[in-house]
């Protein structure tokens, strides 16, 4: 077994260390999160260039080009300059949009203190368990690391060494022995979908666990956690509905009674009723295409709920959650319509993929 020590982890300070590998179990004192009026001030300006329905309006009516250039002249300048994407364009406008929204989530964990900063860094821990995705699966499918590693987000807590380094090993098992947190997992086989899931819920717990840490903000916290999971959650149920008696129950992530209820429909237009019965989508079940607006669907729906938990809790660490959602909402839609320009699809299918208020 590969030490994990020898990968460099030479980023992770101590306190976040424990928060990743360690954790902060119930029997942790509870702290609050301390909200000062300075960050709320610095993520009220960071939320002001968000892009709005007119900027999107204005978007739809330009061309591909047209549209790099409004990106360079808005707060996506440096990345769009330093990947030179007028100049290479689709190959790395990827990279640049992922570099940006890393780059605005890195002040944001520097100009916070104590657990608010803690927050923000378990929750960049995703985009790590990304990238040990993204690892594993290059590995499975013996993609050099020469292409993945333009592939990876900017880590707060690992190094580029660290990265080549895990890339480096020669096996599928090799890797997921190297992963920091591999001693904590419960890894019922090395099946690429397995880890993958057991990555997921590795994160979930940590998240839970910290929000059930905090006084006060723990129960909003908590309800912007138990938001995301129910629609990773239905996206999981998604793709097993119709496959009969299959056990997908292991396989979610903190589900919800709701969840478990959902879990034991088989058919995907009845799936798609009971999320309309309870208010999850405005889809009937009823529609042709109905598959590829569903997931859709979902995401406008969990940005609202978001929208909704920011714009009511103004000084909370949930305001700084729903700021950093949206953040990446508006990521996910410009590489939509990008790509939508440069292939020229239809505005009218590029509109029913993005997601916006």
């Amino acid at each position: 077994m590969t030490s994990t020590s020898s990968l460099g982890v030479s980023k992770v300070s101590g306190r976040r260390a424990f928060l990743r590998f360690g954790g902060v179990g119930k029997s942790s004192l509870k702290r609050r999160i301390r909200f000062s009026p300075y960050t709320y001030a610095r993520v009220a300006v960071m939320k002001s260039m968000l892009l709005g329905k007119q900027d999107y309006d204005r978007l739809d009516k330009m061309g591909y080009y047209e549209v790099l250039r409004f990106l360079q002249d808005s707060s996506y300048k440096k990345e769009i300059d330093d990947h030179e994407v007028l100049a290479h364009g689709i190959k790395v406008i990827e990279q640049a949009l992922n570099a940006n929204l890393m780059r605005t989530f890195r002040k944001l964990e520097r100009i916070s203190q104590g657990s608010l900063q803690d927050l923000i860094g378990l929750y960049l821990m995703r985009y790590d368990i990304a990238n040990f995705k993204t690892v594993l699966r290059a590995k499975a499918a013996h993609i050099p690391a020469s292409q993945v590693m333009p592939l990876l987000y900017d880590s707060l807590e690992y190094s580029s060494a660290f990265w080549e380094t895990l890339l480096s090993r020669e096996t599928f098992e090799q890797v997921v022995t190297s992963l920091p947190m591999f001693r904590y997992l419960r890894i019922s086989s090395l099946e690429l979908f397995d880890v993958e899931n057991t990555l997921d819920h590795y994160y979930a717990q940590k998240m839970i666990d910290f929000a059930s840490s905090l006084r006060g903000e723990g129960k909003l916290i908590m309800t912007f956690i138990e938001q995301e999971l129910e629609t990773l959650n239905i996206k999981m149920l998604l793709r097993f509905v119709e496959e009969g008696n299959y056990d997908v129950t292991p396989y979610l992530v903190a589900p919800s009674h709701f969840i478990h209820t959902l879990s034991k429909i088989r058919s995907k237009s009845g799936f798609v009723a009971a999320l309309h019965k309870h208010k999850r989508t405005v889809l009937t079940g009823e529609e042709i295409d109905y598959d590829v607006r569903l997931e859709i669907d979902l995401e406008r729906s969990l940005l609202r709920k978001e929208s909704l938990l920011m714009h009511k809790h103004l000084l909370s660490a949930n305001y700084i959650l729903g700021f950093m959602f949206a953040k990446e909402i508006e990521v996910r839609n410009l590489k939509i319509i990008v790509k939508g320009k440069k292939l020229c699809v239809a505005a009218k299918y590029v509109d029913e993929l993005v997601v916006s208020n």
